[in-house]
């Protein structure tokens, strides 16, 4: 897995296949959160997306743990999402460790399903082998989660950073499918979201 920006580089960044966020929100998203993950959804052109639910024990993949790395943070965000406003960044950085609380049954445009992090573990420990090579042992858990659930990975999804009227919004999504972690600017015209620019945080090897 490499880097997009050194200063991104100083911490674990996620094993692929438990790509989860520390702790989850504390309410549902509300209509214009729910806009905004219809379109980062519909961009994936995925019919089904898994995301798992929040390990309170698991260190928040992608995003800044000290001061120092929330400054770098900054200064990348700002320099790869061209026009991003600086309340938008302050809104989403303490987002960007939690999960939404999305179900199965909210209206985001995709079929959602919803992983305990127990499942996750058992399906991966079913499906490793401890003297194989790493590449090979990721395949087989991938296949076995396409094989149960019609899926091409999984997905870490952060809650939504906006400005103060609500018509920017920055979010982070991650697919071990996809391999690669991005957060995406996007802006609202009227009552449309579309995305602007996006910054890669992490990608696979």
């Amino acid at each position: 897995m490499r880097c997009r920006h050194k200063a991104l580089a100083v911490f674990p960044l996620g094993v692929l296949l438990l790509c989860v966020s520390a702790l989850a929100a504390d309410t549902a998203p509300d209509a214009d959160e729910l806009d905004v993950y219809r379109v980062l959804f519909s961009n994936a052109n995925r019919e089904t997306i898994a995301i798992v639910k929040p390990d309170p024990n698991a260190n928040p993949y992608g995003a800044p743990v000290t001061v120092a790395q929330g400054k770098e943070y900054v200064e990348f965000l700002k320099k790869e999402l061209k026009g991003v406003e600086d309340a938008t960044v302050d809104d989403f950085l303490p987002k960007w460790t939690h999960v939404p609380m999305l179900t199965p049954q909210s209206k985001v445009g995709v079929k959602l399903v919803i992983l305990e992090q127990k499942e996750v573990n058992q399906i991966k420990s079913e499906n490793t082998h401890s003297k194989e090579d790493w590449h090979i042992a990721e395949m087989r858990v991938e296949q076995a989660f396409q094989k149960r659930f019609s899926v091409d990975g999984l997905t870490s999804i952060s809650c939504i950073g906006f400005n103060a009227d609500r018509t920017q919004a920055l979010v982070y999504m991650g697919t071990n499918g996809v391999g690669e972690g991005i957060v995406y600017l996007l802006e609202r015209t009227g009552y449309k979201w579309v995305v602007k620019s996006d910054a890669q945080i992490w990608a696979a090897d």
